[in-house]
């Protein structure tokens, strides 16, 4: 089984989705990045120490992003569509609506804050599922173009 055509899209994309976060969180002046807020989870609901939980919150994230990359493969062969960036608007609606709904409960295992951060943080999500789902699809064609000219 060759695992290049979801590893490393997914690596690239969810990559990508991070360093996004980084900068809304950066012009924001808010903490964004999703495997540090994973991480505090981790922490609360495993009991697990700092030093633990951060590099748990980072597997968990990245882990997440081969399961989205997984999922928008099996789609796109199931409607027989090459990988396209109209499918990647799509998709990155799509796992931008699901992330939001699973941070809205992960969230609940935190501290409340102001409602201003969740729709802040919400926004921003929803935005940086569209860079994960763009940088799938760019490294997929990539990996197409790559093994198409392979094979000539």
């Amino acid at each position: 089984m060759n695992v290049k055509p979801i590893l490393l899209p997914a690596v690239a994309a969810t990559s990508l989705m991070t360093i996004s976060s980084y900068i809304v969180s950066h012009i924001a002046s808010k903490n964004f990045s999703e495997p540090e807020l994973l991480g505090r989870i981790e922490k609360r609901l495993l009991q697990v120490s700092k030093k633990t939980a951060l590099p748990a919150g980072w597997l968990t994230h990245y882990s997440v992003g081969v399961a989205l990359t997984c999922m928008y493969s099996i789609l796109s062969k199931n409607i027989h569509k090459k990988s396209t960036l109209k499918n990647g608007l799509a998709f990155g609606v799509l796992s931008g609506i699901s992330a939001i709904i699973a941070w809205k409960l992960a969230l609940k295992l935190l501290p409340k804050r102001a409602d201003r951060f969740y729709n802040k943080y919400y926004a921003q999500l929803f935005l940086v599922h569209f860079v994960f789902a763009f940088g799938v699809v760019l490294t997929q064609k990539a990996l197409q173009k790559k093994r198409a000219l392979t094979y000539r």
